[in-house]
């Protein structure tokens, strides 16, 4: 799990600040304010960190298989600078004490270069800095232990103990981001029938493309992974019934059948709401990931019913507690976080599992404002306008039906 995360000159954000990630956490706020710069970066580091080619150190996307596509150093860095550096910072436990890793990185004649870079943890710090001739100086414990080929960051390989004898250790930084699972904010749509290839995918891809064969991998190993999805789908009040099976005996070819009402006949899915089949891959994902799993959220309640993203927001809580996910969610839903509000009044969640943010545009730039949630699940800094003008669109209405009124007499 990811607790911190910074970075500065990145995209529309000067400067993030030090963003604390909570087991569950939330990013708010308009349109074009930062929220999904976040879960970029994230993803931004991941595919660098899974690169076929370990002298890249800085993957922006373009390839087939990218999470996400940046275009170029000059897209990425802040106001489009390419005087200027960026840095990365995260930390992350392991066995409950803390690692934290950090970075600068420019462009040097059209390739990304490493100024400096570091770990620390478990009582010891590596800090690599590049030297005139292009070689890094490795410093452990504040003593220059060798000098070497620049390396790639995210996959640092070996130490040296201060007595000069090298020593494999785990490549921890690369561990952790390649447990991130990311779902976008437009998922296929559903087809007819799907065939099952007798394999088993990581996750359900970031379209949510590989949903239904995750769900056929796990049918028999892990019932229970449908058990949960079929109930939150009922528990919302989208269907009454799911099922997923082959069209015939001993066939490859599977269909999903629904029922909205105990009385209505079975359909595909092809043939309900879209949202059924919108909302179908955020909860196999939640349930179909290894415990421990982050996963990254782009507009989860996307097509739901405002009743049906406060029961999403049920969903949430119960993977974190019980199986130990993170989720980082970007959403425009009032109701998701009045739900966690609710929650954590009803003393169901703890107030400090939950970090919510509201992401706004100042001068050009992004800023994040930490919402002050308390232990009865109110905000204190409430921002102005944080899901538009509530109260005012009400006065507003009220003053014109009695101006209406008034001149009806």
């Amino acid at each position: 799990m990811i607790t911190n995360l910074r970075a500065q000159n990145f995209k529309s954000w000067k400067d993030t600040g030090d963003l604390r990630l909570a087991p569950l956490t939330g990013l708010f706020g308009t349109n074009s304010s930062g929220k999904s710069s976040i879960l970029q970066l994230l993803l931004m580091l991941k595919q660098t960190a899974e690169s076929s080619d370990p002298n890249r150190v800085l993957h922006l996307g373009g390839d087939p298989k990218s999470y996400v596509d940046l275009g170029t150093f000059a897209d990425v860095i802040h106001g489009h600078d390419l005087g200027s550096s960026l840095l990365l910072s995260i930390t992350w436990p392991i066995s409950g004490r803390p690692f934290h890793f950090d970075v600068s990185l420019r462009e040097e004649n059209q390739r990304i270069a490493i100024s400096e870079f570091a770990y620390s943890g478990d009582g010891r710090s590596h800090r690599m800095s590049v030297r005139s001739d292009g070689q890094y100086d490795f410093v452990i414990d504040g003593e220059r232990a060798f000098s070497a080929p620049p390396p790639q960051p995210f996959r640092l390989p070996l130490v040296v103990k201060p007595r000069g004898e090298k020593a494999p250790v785990h490549n921890l930084l690369e561990v952790e981001l390649q447990d991130l699972s990311y779902l976008g904010p437009l998922r296929v749509p559903p087809r007819r029938s799907y065939l099952f290839r007798g394999t088993r995918p990581r996750d359900v891809g970031k379209d949510g493309e590989e949903t239904i064969q995750a769900l056929l991998a796990v049918q028999q190993s892990a019932p229970s992974v449908e058990k949960n999805v079929a109930e939150w789908l009922v528990k919302m009040k989208l269907i009454h019934s799911f099922k997923l099976r082959p069209i015939a005996p001993n066939r490859r070819d599977h269909e999903v059948l629904i029922k909205t009402t105990e009385e209505s006949p079975e359909v595909l899915l092809t043939d309900v709401g879209f949202g059924v089949s919108q909302l179908l891959p955020v909860l196999v994902l939640c349930y179909y990931v290894p415990e421990g799993t982050t996963l990254l959220l782009e507009q989860p309640e996307l097509h739901l019913h405002p009743s049906a993203q406060s029961v999403l927001a049920d969903v949430f809580i119960d993977v974190v507690k019980n199986r130990k996910l993170q989720i980082i969610f970007e959403s425009h839903s009032e109701h998701l976080l009045r739900r966690i509000q609710r929650r954590i009044a009803e003393e169901t969640f703890p107030a400090q599992d939950a970090s919510m943010y509201f992401c706004h545009i100042e001068n050009g730039e992004s800023h994040a404002t930490a919402l002050e949630l308390t232990d009865e699940g109110f905000i204190k800094n409430w921002p102005k306008d944080f899901f538009g003008d509530e109260m005012g669109e009400v006065a507003a209405l009220a003053k014109e039906s009695i101006s209406r009124r008034r001149q009806a007499r």
